[in-house]
């Protein structure tokens, strides 16, 4: 029938994306907790991915209390670590004392570990409010001594409206940001874990296959609350309140928040902005292929970031440095209007 094959194809798909629920229990009332607690365990295949986001002391107590062994599903756990300092914490409303936060992130990784997990990825935060140099490195050690097998390190943004952008903190200036960034990519070099991307950083055969689809302009489905997508040359995402997707699911309301067709003169555009965010950069022969488009143009913008050590042309392939990852949005400011 025309609906079963729909259906068919749909579950062919299944199996090759990245399968990506956010969850944050905090935001479930406790009668729709085992609703998501059946969708967490669908197994979609063994090439997916699925994460989940919650506090270490829920995470601790969660692996405490189930047998999460069974659920293989979670090949892969990620923990955002704010790394410093205990002032922060006050900052965005915890009540936790930074001692103690080290004390149960360490425990959530160890109790990761028991529970079979053996692919955990760290988040730290650098630019923080009040945050030396010494305190970084600190944060950074602290890390590595957890042993993880993927690391990302992000820059604070503050967001207008959020409590911490309220309280106007004074952050780092750009070059003790800069200083930062360019120490947690070295140190983390000499430690085994190569730099793939501007923020992201792995063992051996530990890159993120979640994040890399975004990067390579791949399609990706996204499901539940405020899930975004990227098929069919279509970019949607899902309501954000969770009774209006379990409503949207049901054929009660409406399911999308919103919906743009990504025209495809915009794609090589987009490509550009996030392959250049790797360390595998552009090659003008796949560009080609992809888009029947010469990279020269771009290509006549790029050379001038080669001398100062921004940029890398070898071998037919365009690559910014660690230095140009960190003024990447200055140089695809200039870099862009050739895809226009």
């Amino acid at each position: 029938k025309k609906g079963s094959r729909r259906q068919a194809h749909f579950y062919l798909l299944w199996l090759n994306v990245q399968y990506y629920l956010f969850f944050r229990r905090s935001l479930l009332q406790p009668q729709r907790y085992h609703y998501y607690e059946q969708i967490s365990l669908y197994r979609p295949g063994p090439e997916s991915s699925l994460s989940r986001r919650e506090s270490p002391q829920e995470f601790a107590a969660r692996l405490a209390a189930y047998d999460v062994v069974s659920f293989d599903v979670f090949d892969t756990l990620l923990f955002r670590c704010f790394s410093d300092p205990t002032d922060l914490f006050h900052l965005v409303g915890m009540t936790l004392q930074y001692p103690d936060f080290k004390r149960l992130r360490r425990e959530a990784v160890e109790h990761a570990r028991q529970a079979g997990f053996d692919n955990i990825s760290l988040d730290l935060m650098y630019g923080l409010p009040g945050q030396t140099m010494e305190r970084w490195q600190q944060s950074v050690e602290d890390i590595l001594a957890l042993k993880p097998q993927h690391i990302s390190a992000y820059a604070l943004k503050l967001e207008e409206g959020t409590p911490l952008a309220e309280s106007r903190p004074v952050l780092p200036d750009d070059d003790a940001q800069a200083d930062q960034y360019f120490y947690a990519v070295q140190r983390l070099e000499e430690a085994s874990y190569a730099q793939y991307e501007i923020s992201n950083f792995a063992q051996p055969g530990r890159r993120s296959r979640h994040n890399s689809r975004y990067w390579d302009l791949s399609q990706y489905l996204g499901f539940g609350p405020a899930a975004h997508s990227f098929f069919g040359g279509k970019r949607f995402a899902f309501v954000a309140d969770t009774q209006a997707y379990i409503d949207g699911v049901q054929g009660k309301g409406e399911l999308l928040a919103e919906a743009d067709e990504v025209a495809s003169f915009r794609r090589p555009g987009e490509y550009i902005m996030l392959k250049l965010r790797t360390v595998d950069g552009i090659d003008e022969e796949e560009f080609y292929r992809r888009f029947h488009m010469d990279f020269g143009p771009y290509g006549q913008r790029l050379r001038k970031y080669v001398e100062p050590g921004y940029c890398l042309y070898e071998n037919g392939v365009w690559r910014l440095t660690p230095k140009g990852f960190f003024v990447s949005n200055a140089i695809l400011v200039d870099l862009l209007p050739s895809a226009e």
